[in-house]
């Protein structure tokens, strides 16, 4: 038996994960089970979008992290320099579905909708998921794609992100992010759907490029972060040898990140340190400076170039090739 885990869930409880793997997955399903009875009992489930697949199974991204993963772009922006984007995301046609809640959980949706614009720090404004959504539609995988996304702005990994394994607080963003995403895949499972976890989306670290105390521990917390990760969700891989993959993207070179080439650094480090699980995004060419246009938000990427991150996080999971 390997180590014991326990893995606080959004309703209080407390779920012992055994670093088994076949013990986790028996106890995933004693668990789905008994969501799914109380959901039939209860009538609590509530409706979401069904997948289209005949084995009920699904592919599901993670989207975490501060405000350039939670989207601060306008959509106004968006209007002008990407109408065709602007069109194509306003109705919410996609294919790809999404449940999010940001801002420190002021924003959230009900359940899974098809991915649009307006899933970002506000309705006026949109996050790397249109990018996302944008390759993920173009792919003739058999299973749908599920993104789930938990995010808040000006948030370091430092203190209020920091991992169970580098000693993080008991109620900070990572444990509320497992929360959220374990009762997201729960509602799934409760629907008779099977959720496979395969990919951890993580875009963060300019708040802790402004402290040299925070850059200077940042390759350490990251690397627990992505372990705890891998521990928390792998009742939900699909299998071991796949397991989950971490895909990194690095931070702009806004003045006032001081130390983002330090932050960048560390992402790349960590990366390489496990390349056949992890890859690294670069955004050094994604602009910043341009939008809104009456007063530029140097913080935040462009409409486009928010595209584009999109683009590049979804192109590094269909790179691994495990998109079923």
């Amino acid at each position: 038996m390997g180590n014991l885990l326990f893995l606080k869930t959004r309703g209080g409880c407390r779920y012992l994960i055994q670093g088994d793997m076949i013990m986790k997955k028996f106890l995933g399903l004693i668990l789905a089970t008994v969501l799914l009875i109380s959901c039939m009992l209860l009538g609590a489930c509530g409706e979401t979008n069904n997948p289209q697949d005949s084995d009920k199974g699904i592919n599901v991204v993670l989207l975490c992290g501060q405000s350039n993963a939670e989207g601060h772009t306008h959509i106004s922006a968006l209007q002008l320099t990407g109408p065709t984007f602007y069109n194509k995301y306003l109705a919410g046609n996609s294919k790809t579905m999404i449940t999010y809640n940001c801002d420190f959980e002021k924003y959230i949706s009900e359940g899974f909708r098809p991915v649009a614009l307006g899933m970002g720090f506000n309705a006026s404004r949109f996050g790397p998921e249109i990018g996302m959504a944008e390759v993920f539609d173009s792919l003739d995988n058999e299973r749908p794609i599920y993104i789930i996304k938990y995010t808040a702005g000006g948030t370091n990994l430092a203190a209020q992100w920091r991992p169970e394994s580098a000693g993080g607080g008991s109620n900070n963003l990572f444990y509320k992010m497992i929360d959220y995403a374990y009762a997201q895949l729960e509602a799934l499972v409760a629907l008779g759907y099977t959720p496979y976890v395969k990919a951890f989306c993580w875009m963060q670290g300019e708040a802790d490029s402004m402290s040299d105390l925070q850059t200077e521990k940042y390759a350490e917390y990251e690397e627990f972060l992505f372990q705890d990760i891998a521990t928390y969700f792998d009742p939900y891989t699909e299998s071991a040898e796949e397991g989950i993959k971490m895909i990194d993207a690095g931070i702009s070179s806004c003045i006032t990140w001081k130390n983002y080439e330090e932050i960048n650094k560390a992402k790349k480090a960590n990366v390489n340190s496990d390349t056949a699980n992890r890859a690294y995004i670069d955004t050094l060419d994604l602009a910043f400076l341009n939008e809104p246009f009456n007063a530029p938000d140097h913080f935040h990427y462009d409409s486009l170039a928010m595209i584009e991150l999109g683009r590049r996080f979804a192109q590094a999971i269909v790179n691994f090739d495990v998109l079923v």
